[in-house]
């Protein structure tokens, strides 16, 4: 998701504490005081500084990019000058509804949160990305943003590119094109099984299949045998992935931990049942 201003490759955010009090004001998910023998649960730590020459990186970002699969390496240096690479703080705003629409990313490195204000003020996120994304304002990948906020939710690597050059690149290399047509048919069917799931689905099995799905990108065996989300989410944040409401959520993961199929630990989410998990996500 995407918008133009120029991003300063070396911005600064907030402390990781002030965005930690800013995550659990009244909606945190840990309900259990952290237990140290868990520690050993948390296996990812934090990756050490690429010294690479940022070149070298830009050039393997693109090339994950699935938009940009197959093309030789003449074709990606013409994507190379197409595009820049910048930096992003943790809990900076990178565009908003009062930038310049008009940009696409492709996020290398971290995790970036899109959400909506409402007139109240309250952020509403409506989507978490992970590395590989590409987002942005572009009516060539699907997308347009209106009202959208999008913050570095950790630090974050991108490379950005205008709308306009994609446009330039899609003439000059058709196989970008077929590409794009295959990447926004993916997310066509990807927003229509998601209006199915709110349509058809209880609550409870869209939660079941949301912590599934997380567990899929995020997840890390415990030492006690189950599964452990290794990123903090909100119950706002899930409530949004799951189209339910804070509330409703909350009660449910209460309800989930009664009968021991969920837990948490330093507000992460641990799967201690994932066989009931899985029979709660196909449940009619």
């Amino acid at each position: 998701m995407h918008v133009g201003p120029a991003l300063d490759p070396f911005v600064c955010g907030p402390t990781d504490a002030q965005v930690d009090a800013r995550h659990d004001q009244g909606m945190n998910l840990l309900t259990m005081a952290p237990n140290p023998a868990d520690t050993d649960d948390l296996a990812a730590a934090d990756a050490a500084p690429d010294d690479r020459p940022r070149a070298v990186i830009k050039g393997e970002l693109l090339q994950e990019s699935e938009i940009f699969g197959g093309l030789s390496d003449e074709q990606m240096k013409r994507v190379d000058e197409l595009t820049s690479m910048t930096q992003c703080e943790r809990g900076k705003v990178f565009f908003s509804p009062e930038d310049t629409p008009g940009t696409i990313y492709f996020l290398k490195e971290g995790r970036v949160r899109l959400y909506r204000r409402t007139p109240e003020g309250k952020q509403l996120t409506i989507a978490v990305l992970d590395r590989g994304a590409v987002f942005g304002e572009s009516r060539m990948i699907g997308q347009t943003h209106a009202g959208v906020y999008a913050e570095a939710d950790e630090h974050c690597l991108l490379c950005v590119m205008p709308a306009g050059h994609l446009e330039v690149l899609v003439t000059e290399v058709p196989l970008v094109g077929l590409n794009l047509l295959k990447f926004v048919g993916q997310r066509l069917q990807r927003t229509t099984e998601l209006a199915e799931e709110v349509a058809f689905w209880s609550v409870r099995r869209r939660l079941a299949r949301t912590i599934l799905e997380l567990d899929e990108r995020y997840g890390h065996p415990t030492m006690g045998g189950g599964r452990i989300v290794n990123k903090t989410f909100t119950q706002s944040d899930i409530a949004e992935m799951c189209g339910s409401t804070r509330e409703t959520v909350a009660e449910l993961m209460s309800a989930l931990k009664k009968q021991e199929i969920l837990s948490t630990r330093r507000r992460r989410i641990v799967i201690e049942d994932h066989a009931a998990l899985e029979k709660l996500s196909t449940e009619q």
